[in-house]
C-alpha cells in the first residue's frame, strides 16, 4: 500500500513539477512559516540585536522611523510577538492558497469537462 502510495506521488511530481514544488512550499508555509520568512527578513536587514548596519532595514528606518510594519519586522527577526503575527498572517495566505487553488482546479475541470485541472 505505501509502495503504491509513494509510486504515485513520484509520478505525480514528474508529471507535475510546479505543483508539486508549489504544494510543498505550501505546506512548509502552513506549518513552519518562520522558517521561509527567515531568511527573507534577514536578507533586508532585520537581525536578531536589531537593523543591520547598511541594509535596507536601516535606511528604511532612517528615512521614515519606525512605521507599525517595520516594528513587526524586526519583532519578528527578534523572536517577540513579531513572530506570532507573521506566523498568522502566512498561515491565512496558505489558507487562500489552498482554497484558490482548489476552486480553480474545480472551476478548470468544469470548463474543459473531464473533472480535473491535470487531465
Amino acid at each position: 500500500m505505501f509502495e503504491e502510495i509513494y509510486d504515485y506521488l513520484v509520478q505525480n511530481t514528474i508529471n507535475h513539477p510546479f505543483q508539486a514544488f508549489f504544494n510543498l512550499f505550501n505546506v512548509t508555509l502552513f506549518f513552519s512559516p518562520f522558517s521561509i520568512f527567515q531568511p527573507f527578513l534577514a536578507a533586508i536587514g532585520f537581525g536578531r540585536l536589531g537593523p543591520i548596519a547598511a541594509s535596507c532595514a536601516a535606511w528604511f528606518q532612517s528615512s521614515f522611523g519606525t512605521p507599525l510594519p517595520f516594528r513587526v519586522f524586526q519583532s519578528a527577526a527578534m523572536g517577540g510577538y513579531g513572530t506570532a503575527c507573521i506566523n498568522a498572517v502566512s498561515r491565512g495566505f496558505s489558507g487562500a492558497f489552498t482554497g484558490g487553488g482548489a476552486v480553480l482546479n474545480g472551476f478548470w475541470g468544469m470548463m474543459t469537462g473531464n473533472g480535473t485541472a491535470a487531465g
